[in-house]
């Protein structure tokens, strides 16, 4: 989101904050280059979203899991065929 947010902002400094006369960064594109975070943004903004939709279907699994009880119906199938 730091592309979307920073583009085109101007900063200011006090004068005690000035290095040899002159603010040490001026613009958001000045930050966006300082953490290489100056490309396209769109590309970024996707993979987050998969992130979520990805992390958001493995907690549901794992919940269905732990509600159901998969691993000891699982794990009584395997003891059963030892037993054989």
């Amino acid at each position: 989101m730091a592309p979307y947010t920073l583009r085109g902002i101007r900063f200011t400094c006090e004068a005690w904050q000035k290095i040899n006369g002159a603010c040490p960064i001026t613009t958001g594109e000045q930050v966006l280059d300082l953490y290489k975070l100056n490309s396209d943004p769109a590309l970024k903004l996707m993979a987050l979203g998969i992130c979520a939709i990805a992390y958001r279907f493995m907690a549901y699994v794992v919940l269905k899991m732990v509600k159901e009880r998969w691993l000891g119906k699982w794990w009584g199938k395997l003891g059963r065929r030892g037993q054989r």
